[in-house]
Order: C-alpha cells, then sequence, then structure tokens
C-alpha cells in the first residue's frame, strides 16, 4: 500500500530553526547522534543521516530551540544499542548467542552494553527535556484508536499521544511513517519522504 502523505512536512535539509520552536525528536536521530558504534553495525546509517540531523539538533541549540522526546526514546535507544551490541559480539566469537545468555553470560560485555547506554542515555537527557505522558488507561486507549488510523509502531504511537498532551506538533524524524500523523508537522531529511510529501501537496516552507 503506497504511502500517504496527511501530516505537513518540511524538507529539514532546506529549513533553519528559530528560538521559538519547539521539537518533538525522534529515536533513529538520538541513535545516530548518540551511540559511538552506529556506523560500524551491518547496515550502516547513509551519509545523510549522519550530517543532517545532527546538524540540524546543533544549530537548533545554538538559536536556543527547545528539544523534547517521549520517555520511551529512552527505551527503544537501549533495546538498539544492546541488539546492535550482542550482533558485534557474535560476529567477534563466531558463533550465535541467545539474547539471555549473551545478558547473563558474559559480564564484562553486559558492563560495555550497559556503559554505551549510559553515555547515549546522558546525551539525550543533556540536550532534550522529557515530554511526561501517563501510560494510564486512557492515553493507551487513545494510541490504540491512533493505531487503526495511522501506520506508526507501539513506540511511535506512544511518541504522537505524547506529543498531543503536551502540546507539541513539531517532530524531527527520518520515519516517513510519521508522514501519516495528519495535524503534525514532520521536518525530515529523508528524500523519499520529502517527495511524498511533495506528492500529495504536502511539503511546506517555514
Amino acid at each position: 500500500m503506497p504511502l500517504v502523505a496527511r501530516a505537513e512536512v518540511v524538507d529539514l535539509r532546506a529549513d533553519s530553526p528559530k528560538s521559538n520552536d519547539v521539537f518533538a525528536v525522534d529515536t533513529n536521530v538520538w541513535y545516530w547522534l548518540t551511540y559511538q558504534r552506529a556506523s560500524q553495525v551491518a547496515k550502516p546509517p547513509a551519509y545523510y543521516q549522519t550530517k543532517f540531523y545532527p546538524n540540524y539538533i546543533k544549530s537548533a541549540r545554538m538559536v536556543r530551540a527547545r528539544l523534547v522526546c517521549c520517555g520511551t526514546v529512552f527505551a527503544e535507544l537501549a533495546h538498539r544499542i544492546e541488539s546492535d551490541e550482542h550482533k558485534f559480539f557474535e560476529a567477534k566469537q563466531g558463533f550465535a548467542v541467545s539474547v539471555k545468555d549473551f545478558r547473563h553470560d558474559y559480564p564484562q560485555e553486559r558492563q560495555d552494553v550497559a556503559l554505551e547506554v549510559s553515555l547515549a542515555w546522558g546525551q539525550v537527557t543533556a540536550m532534550a527535556g522529557i515530554a511526561a505522558i501517563p501510560l494510564d488507561a486512557t492515553s493507551i486507549a487513545a494510541s490504540a484508536v491512533l493505531f487503526d488510523q495511522v501506520s506508526l509502531d507501539g513506540y511511535d504511537l506512544i511518541t504522537v499521544e505524547a506529543m498531543r498532551i503536551n502540546g507539541i506538533k513539531h517532530i524531527i524524524t527520518d520515519d516517513k511513517d510519521f508522514l501519516t500523523v495528519p495535524g503534525i508537522v514532520v521536518l525530515t531529511a529523508n528524500h523519499n519522504a520529502v517527495q511524498a510529501a511533495k506528492a500529495a501537496g504536502k511539503l511546506i516552507t517555514r
């Protein structure tokens, strides 16, 4: 099924952040920005992903724009880092190890994972505030309703609900799934997402 753009989209590559901007920042951007070994994974980030997003975040901080993230970003970031460290370990050892055994049977590697996660989390908290969201029956019900209307995974559904609760309209992300969410503004350097938005008449400039 082709992507249907419902969000407004800004080509981040041609945009400059302003001092009164408030941006939610998606996990993929934090991952490239904070995980030291992101470029060493089997499918490393594209050049544009490690150029435009870090530069935009830097510019946003320079003009004192406000950066925020949903608390689930920390869980997702930790999961991705542990998964990558697990794969690095298997490649180095030359044999498969279950994730559970990797956690319990290799204390040095577990310590290394904890350090990587701690470093990443520390950088995020130093740069961004947390868009608080009560994970209660009300917010889960709202996310469940949204699930039927847009093409997002569970983490991103909670992020959108956190944005709604906190009155945040703009999100910096490389994930084109966010284009399916009406009422938000997606700032992205993803060429395919930008072209989809242009075709749908949803590409805007600020």
